[in-house]
């Protein structure tokens, strides 16, 4: 916090984009005040932008700047449902900083994810990168999964090369998928699935094949980019970790940005599960396995859907 405080103790040039309501400023203040980024002109005590440290998902340098990246609550409006939206803002020091500016990013960006004083007390292993595989569905929902990724996430992942180590692999067909699971499961800490909720489950398919199913499970993270016809995990991962769902629940929990926020921070929670033998009839031997971690049914849905 020292390092941050003498690095703010300063004026600065001030950019967002897109722009704030007010526009840029030549020669603003800036402070770290509880829970935000709080900026002022230099002749005035009015706030001019708040930036809260929950919506941070990046922080990055210059040879004298500081780009932080966040995703802000984005209201319910005529046009639009609630969600969260992109805002790049940059804070340039209008006099000389000897110090390295990649410590003070550091620590910005880790006081916005709120370890910092875990990282600090001495005790604890430095950050390592996430490996991360992200399977995309380029035939989700309407088809807009691959765009989806490519113009939104892809470039805020690369923007967090210091976390992760991405790999990425487009699902070809619901075995495929199964033999990604299968050829993929002791290489990566967390899988992203960018698609709807039957990507999710092709997957986990091809997980339950394996003998030590249950240690991968326990040890993997999972996300969810919501991409398809049915997005019933990345509502739900949202809604039990969104605090604020600004107004429109349904909108705002459906929102692929609220979910990219949450994995870009490392927002976690359990996730249940269920596993399935089906039996034959005849020999009462198990015929296959099912994981299910959403819903699962048997029996005459079709006939009662239509009576």
């Amino acid at each position: 916090m020292d390092l941050l405080s003498q690095f703010f103790n300063s004026h600065f040039r001030y950019r967002s984009t897109p722009r704030s309501k007010q526009g840029a400023i030549d020669d603003a203040l800036v402070s770290l005040e509880e829970d935000m980024i709080v900026v002022r002109p230099a002749a005035s005590s009015q706030v001019h932008d708040s930036i809260s440290f929950q919506d941070v998902v990046a922080v990055n340098y210059g040879d004298s700047s500081l780009e932080v990246t966040i995703l802000q609550i984005k209201r319910k409006s005529c046009t639009s449902s609630a969600g969260r939206q992109r805002r790049d803002i940059v804070f340039e020091r209008l006099d000389r900083w000897d110090e390295d500016l990649d410590v003070v990013a550091t620590a910005l960006l880790h006081l916005s994810l709120g370890d910092l004083d875990v990282i600090l007390d001495g005790t604890s292993k430095c950050p390592t990168k996430t490996r991360a595989l992200i399977i995309i569905n380029p035939a989700s929902g309407k088809g807009d999964a691959m765009n989806l990724y490519t113009n939104i996430a892809k470039p805020l992942f690369d923007l967090c090369q210091d976390r992760f180590m991405i790999e990425e692999v487009v699902s070809e067909s619901t075995e495929h998928t199964k033999k990604v699971a299968m050829d993929a499961a002791d290489k990566f800490d967390a899988f992203i699935f960018c698609g709807g909720d039957g990507l999710t489950h092709d997957f986990l398919q091809g997980i339950s094949k394996l003998p030590d199913y249950r240690d991968i499970l326990s040890r993997v993270t999972l996300g969810f980019l919501p991409a398809g016809s049915g997005n019933g995990l990345a509502c739900s991962s949202a809604y039990s970790s969104e605090r604020d769902l600004a107004g429109d629940p349904k909108g705002f929990v459906s929102d692929f940005c609220v979910a990219l926020r949450l994995i870009l921070r490392g927002n976690t929670c359990s996730l249940d599960a269920a596993r399935m033998e089906i039996l034959d009839r005849e020999t009462g031997e198990r015929k296959d396995t099912l994981l299910a971690c959403l819903n699962a049914g048997w029996g005459l849905f079709s006939d009662v859907a239509t009576d």
